[in-house]
């Protein structure tokens, strides 16, 4: 299976917002993080259009573009919220299993 390459932009992107946080990286990371998310909604698909193409960057429909925000928030608030599977094993006392989805479920 291949991942288109907007979506993999917007992963990229929720994965350097992630990244931006202390635990992980560093802050910097935080000011180029939306730059891939960016790309990949204007419809860019790494080509520069020929002279006589005319052909300008058209933007993503609503739906792909929507689609492209949550993949990228998905990434970004899993790598941020990952410690409350810890919390809710520790203390919750629920299996492995549970207390992934619960972070899937909050992410």
């Amino acid at each position: 299976m291949v991942i288109p390459f907007d979506y993999t932009l917007a992963l990229v992107s929720g994965a350097l917002l992630a990244l931006s946080f202390p635990r992980f990286g560093h802050p910097v990371f935080a000011w180029i993080a939306l730059v891939p998310l960016l790309v990949a909604l204007t419809g860019w698909d790494g080509r520069t259009p020929s002279i006589g193409e005319g052909r300008g960057v058209s933007g993503q429909p609503p739906l792909r573009a929507f689609l492209l925000g949550l993949a990228s928030g998905f990434v970004y608030f899993a790598g941020t919220l990952y410690w409350t599977g810890t919390v809710i094993r520790t203390f919750g006392g629920i299996p492995l299993p549970a207390a992934v989805l619960g972070v899937v479920l909050l992410a």
